[in-house]
């Protein structure tokens, strides 16, 4: 009685409110889902506990829970926690092993200045590197380091949340994992792998090959660790793990910062380990700390550039960590007692964006800050969103970001609900760490989203110590080294392993393309007799659909000596037994463009066009300074200078470190196009001297029929009736205005005809020889100026010899220099120009501008176009518009 009594009295329990209000907020969102509305979940719970008289908030696994088996398909997406986990493809673990002293301690007698954690820290109980106050720290704490505890729970807390665990890839954090005990490791990672598949033993050649069979399947394994635990018995045994990832921690490109902050290392020994590691297979991670003592600001952007442009580094991913002041750390007691610093917030996030401005396209941003909680740094890092800052930095700064993660699809997907639309195959080439470097990837070009990636290594002789990574030749006897890829990756929300779903595009089949593009580079070009790949435990059926197997000599050889570990882990594959047919080679690496607003840069580029033509037209005919040839070589060697500069100190030429230009390129491509571009800048300046302004623009509505003859003579296009009928409107308004010309010069005309032909020449012969070397205007101008700028200034002693030198005194310095200044203004505003607008815009625009050019010439130098002239060129501006819009591109 009294029981029932009390019952009745405390009403339903709080477990039960919190089943009651969930199944509420369900039934609501399922009804919002059917009625195809669009709600806030938080405001839903708020209305659903306010009606239900309950204090306290439902959680999201209790909501997730309730809901309705027939509904999960539909409303889980909405309600998934955090969906940027598995956005990339795979669900990321991560464990921590057991606290234990830093090994370089009995080297150096202390740890790094700036590293709190361990087991003589005010941390005690943490690892090393971490406070125990980390989301990952508690989690491992929890479960008293026990790596399957650490697994089970973590894997199904994701799974609870909403998110896709069918492939995981773990990470192994804290301390120095690869300076434990052998025996320790082994039974760490086994319990790693049990937690996926089941398996209870303990021995790790076992749990790997019971995890090759899991449901979950572990897709890799990144192990953390140093340069100095970094080298071929490391690397060997943490192959018999199942890693294929590397984090190493660099923090520094200067040798002066690494041992003032007791690093333990050298700079080289990092680059050495990165060499090694790359040439045995993996993908290789840098920790970097912007901010350290005696560093600065110069100091701190120049490293990062170093580190990007050095070949000695270079590596695959990057993560970010400003340097914080953490209580009982040695940089907490020189920052207490005014020796150490760190940067303001402000200039933090400047710093942080120009490092991110400098990152190439194939290199991944993991992290850009620490995960320790703000309430235990003393000084450093003040936001918890500095990545974000950063990135709306750059806007400011008018840079972009273009590592791999901001351009991830699935990033894109979830942040600006934006798809990729047409997505294309691009090759960058670079070289590192000794190797020949081969990013392969499908991208959308326009809007700069990638799909899949994969990396491929031409494995070098100094850095190959994989046994299965060389074979000798029979007939010469000559040692032959394996091309490996370190990486495949596609990615987007994960699909489950057997899954498909075509509105994703993880199982699409862009893994085996990549996979085909790459074995024939790694046969046509590397000269590679076999194909490696580093292969995660749970992605060896994969490669075995595609041909590769497990390299028999390599089992042989860990069974009787256990310090090369089980080398299971690398797959091969014989490129000579390859029957399938070869994709097409890969289009050339698209430029991402600088982007401006059109209604800005339409007018600049107008006002830049007329003001060029004009100026040049007052120089060589009001200033009676009648040396085109000079004033060609002028604007072009400035314009050599200035975009050399523009290369150095600003991001306007993205696309140049994409183009691999060679001798042989610059003999017999640059060089016969260059003659051209010469030819057709020194004549169409002479036509000033002879030609209005307003006759000569009417004259360039000739040049794409010039360009279609030119193009027909070299059998790149067929003209058919339609564009037959677009030429011939577009020559007789030509003629029709020629002959209504008052000032008549033939051999003015001669001249721009001339001209018209030469440039109609150059467009072609691009088109013929230079498809695969797709350029922005600035970078075109870079490779293109110098060359011609030699060509007049060889032709300059016999057409207008000292004489130019002599009266340059009558232009004066600020003509010069403002005619060079508006010229070169000209080609960066190109830059800007270039999809800013459809081609019907810039069309349009480009009429309009010689429509002003016209009227601004017979105001400025007088001769007013006659009433017959504007009849034929009316003709030939409509033929004109036909042509970009629906004629021949």
């Amino acid at each position: 009685m009294v029981l029932s009594s009390l019952n009745e009295t405390d009403g339903p329990s709080q477990a039960s409110q919190m089943l009651l209000v969930s199944q509420a907020i369900v039934s609501e969102l399922v009804h919002a889902q059917e009625k195809g509305l669009s709600v806030n979940l938080n405001d839903v719970r708020v209305k659903q506990c306010k009606k239900l008289r309950v204090t306290g908030m439902p959680k999201l696994v209790d909501i997730i829970s309730a809901i309705p088996d027939e509904h999960k398909k539909t409303l889980l997406p909405m309600l998934k926690a955090r969906p940027i986990r598995s956005a990339s493809g795979i669900a990321v673990v991560a464990l921590m092993c057991k606290p234990h002293r830093c090994p370089h301690i009995a080297m150096t007698g202390n740890v790094c200045v700036y590293c709190p954690g361990g087991p003589d820290s005010d941390f005690e109980y943490s690892t090393q590197s971490y406070t125990g106050y980390e989301p990952t720290s508690m989690r491992a704490i929890r479960a008293r380091y026990d790596p399957y505890e650490q697994s089970r729970g973590r894997v199904e807390q994701l799974k609870m949340l909403g998110h896709s665990v069918d492939k995981v890839e773990y990470i192994i954090m804290g301390g120095t994992f690869m300076s434990m005990p052998e025996d320790y490791r082994n039974k760490f990672v086994a319990q790693m792998h049990n937690a996926l598949s089941g398996y209870t033993g303990t021995d790790i050649d076992e749990a790997v090959s019971y995890s090759e069979r899991a449901n979950t399947k572990c897709v890799g394994i990144t192990i953390e660790t140093r340069p100095d635990y970094c080298l071929k018995p490391h690397l060997s045994q943490m192959l018999r793990y199942g890693c294929t990832r590397l984090e190493i921690g660099v923090q520094s490109v200067y040798e002066d910062v690494a041992r003032d902050t007791n690093r333990g290392h050298t700079v080289r020994a990092v680059s050495e380990s990165f060499h090694l590691a790359k040439d045995a297979g993996y993908k290789v991670v840098a920790h970097m700390m912007p901010d350290l003592p005696n560093v600065g600001v110069e100091r701190d952007l120049e490293q990062f550039k170093e580190y990007f442009e050095n070949p000695a580094f270079r590596s695959d991913g990057l993560k970010i960590y400003p340097t914080l002041v953490i209580r009982g750390t040695g940089l907490y007691e020189l920052w207490r007692t005014g020796k150490y610093k760190n940067y303001t917030p402000n200039a933090l996030v400047d710093i942080v964006a120009r490092i991110l401005a400098l990152v190439p396209p194939w290199t991944r941003v993991y992290r850009v800050q620490r995960d320790i909680p703000m309430p235990l740094v003393s000084s450093g890092v003040e936001n918890g969103n500095l990545r974000e800052m950063a990135l709306a930095r750059m806007k400011d700064f008018g840079t972009e970001c273009r590592d791999v993660r901001y351009r991830e699809v699935g990033i894109h997907e979830i942040h600006h609900k934006v798809r990729p639309s047409e997505v294309e195959l691009i090759r960058r080439d670079y070289t590192a760490n000794g190797g020949w470097e081969t990013f392969l990837s499908y991208e959308d070009p326009e809007k700069d989203i990638l799909v899949g990636l994969l990396r491929l290594r031409k494995c070098s002789e100094e850095g190959t110590f994989r046994k299965e990574l060389v074979d000798t030749d029979e007939k010469t006897g000559q040692k032959r080294y394996a091309s490996m890829v370190r990486e495949l990756h596609v990615y987007g929300t994960a699909i489950p392993v057997h899954g498909r779903d075509p509105t994703k595009f993880q199982h699409q089949g862009f893994g085996t393309l990549l996979m085909e593009e790459a074995a024939r580079i790694a046969k046509e070009e590397h000269g590679s007799h076999r194909l490696a790949v580093i292969s995660g435990v749970g992605t060896r059926d994969y490669y075995r659909r595609l041909g590769y197997k497990l390299d028999a000599t390599a089992k042989r050889k860990s069974r009787e000596n256990a310090m090369s570990g089980n080398q299971d882990q690398i797959e091969i594959k014989t490129l000579e037994t390859e029957r399938r047919s070869s994709p097409p080679p890969a289009p050339a690496p698209q430029s991402h463009k600088p982007k401006l607003s059109p209604y800005v840069i339409i007018p600049i580029w107008i006002a830049l066009s007329s003001s060029v033509i004009l100026y040049n037209k007052a120089i060589l005919d009001s200033f009676h300074f009648k040396y085109p040839v000079f004033l060609v070589t002028y604007h072009l060697t400035i314009s050599t200078i200035g975009t050399r500069v523009l290369a150095k100190f600003t991001n306007l030429l993205p696309d140049l470190k994409d183009v691999n230009m060679t001798k042989e390129i610059w003999v017999k491509k640059i060089l016969p196009i260059g003659v051209f571009f010469s030819g057709s800048l020194i004549f169409s300046n002479t036509a000033y001297m002879y030609l209005s302004v307003s006759f000569i623009q009417m004259l360039k509505a000739f040049t794409p029929v010039a360009i279609l003859v030119v193009s027909s003579a070299f059998g790149l296009s067929a003209m058919d009736k339609k564009t037959f009928g677009i030429v011939s409107m577009i020559s007789s308004g030509v003629c029709i205005a020629s002959f209504g010309e008052a000032a008549w010069n033939t051999t003015g005309f001669a001249v721009q005809v001339i001209a018209i032909l030469l440039e109609a020449s150059r467009l072609v012969m691009i088109q013929l020889i230079l498809t695969n070397l797709k350029m922005s205007p600035l970078t075109s101008m870079y490779f293109f100026a110098p060359v011609c700028a030699v060509i007049n200034a060889c032709i300059l002693p016999f057409t207008e010899g000292w004489a130019p030198f002599v009266h340059l005194k009558d232009l004066g310095g600020i003509v010069l220099a403002t005619n060079a200044s508006v010229a070169f203004g000209l080609n960066v505003a190109a830059v800007f120009l270039i999809g800013a607008a459809s081609s019907l815009v810039l069309t349009l625009a480009g009429i309009g501008k010689d429509l002003l050019l016209i009227a601004g010439s017979a105001i400025i130098f007088g001769g007013y176009p006659t009433v017959l002239q504007l009849f034929g060129y009316s003709i030939a501006l409509g033929g004109l518009v036909l042509f970009k819009t629906q004629g021949k591109k």
